[in-house]
């Protein structure tokens, strides 16, 4: 009888539900055993929600990167070809050289790294074409739409792959952290923010005109 005094307590239930666990103390029991166990339950679901929870918050990582729960989803212009991407390496920047500039089309191209690991091709990989460069280097492009999607340096190692930043459909918490090959820009692209201006490659000297 405890049990059913302590089950009254902890659920409110109409008097009449209430009279008919006492008039059978077997079934009592059993309910009570049903509400200990879904407890039980309900409670073990709520602290794995605040685990995930807490873990998707937790986005900056020791090694520098910047990770979410959910991938980062990106594509090409005409959605035949779709990656995913569940860690940003923190280095991105606006390349200026001759061949980026018209591979993309615009002032400068901006592009993101990621780990070969935490890239994923989710659909229509066979669709990639492969311009090679005299210089060894290739950029890959949808053979549909044309869109840019990856930039290979000659002599890679496939350890990195550097996409497209303007080809993602996600939100990212990353900037880039600077101007890259300004030596080879277009002249008419005035560069007004505060980023790192380098001539050439990232150890090259700071690029003035």
């Amino acid at each position: 009888m405890t049990k059913i005094v302590k089950f009254r307590e902890g659920r409110k239930s109409s008097s009449k539900h209430l009279k008919a666990l006492d008039k059978y103390p077997e079934k009592a029991q059993k309910v009570w055993a049903f509400f200990i166990f879904w407890s039980k339950v309900e409670s073990s679901v709520v602290e794995s929600f605040k685990d995930v929870k807490s873990e998707s918050n937790q986005r900056v990582l020791s090694s520098g990167g910047i990770a979410m729960s959910t991938p980062y989803q990106g594509a090409c212009l005409c959605g035949s070809i779709k990656y995913e991407v569940s860690k940003l390496e923190p280095r991105m920047g606006h390349c200026h050289c001759s061949m980026c500039r018209k591979f993309h089309g615009a002032a400068f191209a901006t592009l993101g790294e990621a780990l070969a690991e935490n890239f994923h091709w989710v659909e229509g990989e066979s669709l990639l074409k492969t311009y090679l460069a005299p210089n060894g280097t290739q950029r890959k492009f949808c053979e549909n739409c044309g869109s840019s999607l990856i930039f290979e340096a000659a002599g890679d190692d496939g350890r990195l792959v550097e996409f497209a930043l303007g080809t993602l459909d996600s939100d990212i918490e990353l900037k880039p952290d600077a101007h890259i090959f300004c030596e080879s820009g277009a002249n008419w692209c005035e560069l007004s923010d505060d980023l790192p201006k380098l001539k050439a490659g990232r150890d090259s000297e700071a690029f003035t005109k």
